[in-house]
Parts: C-alpha cells; structure tokens; sequence
C-alpha cells in the first residue's frame, strides 16, 4: 500500500506538516482546532461598500448581434 504526501507549511503558525495528496488543507492539526470557531471565508459578511453593477446599454448588444458576436 502506497501514501502519496506532500510536505506543506502551515499558513497559520508556519511548522511543516504533511498532507495527503490532493487535500485542500492549509493548516495543521492544531491550527485546524484553534481556527474551527471562526467562520469560513465565504460565509462572512464582507465588509465595505457592495460592488457597482455595470449596465450595458441594449444599443450595444443589437451592435454586438448585427455584427455576429453573439450566437
């Protein structure tokens, strides 16, 4: 039976690790502990001002369509 594994540093306190190959951790058993009350970074609120959403005049899509550009 063969393990694959890769050595990682720990993106929390900075000690060597080693992972299976083909997770997706980036800290170590500890860190993991430690870190397991904070929220996951797509569930936290972001902070700031929301994004500005783009409008595209319907002009330039007839423009785009007569030209052949959008199927």
């Amino acid at each position: 039976m063969e393990f694959c594994l890769q050595l990682k540093v720990c993106e929390g306190c900075g000690c060597l690790w080693f992972r299976a190959q083909g997770q997706e951790k980036v800290y170590c058993g500890s860190c993991e502990v430690k870190l397991r009350d904070f929220p996951l970074p797509e569930t936290r609120k972001r902070r700031g001002r929301p994004g500005r959403k783009v409008r595209v005049p319907a002009r330039a899509w007839a423009t785009v369509e007569a030209a052949g550009g959008a199927a």
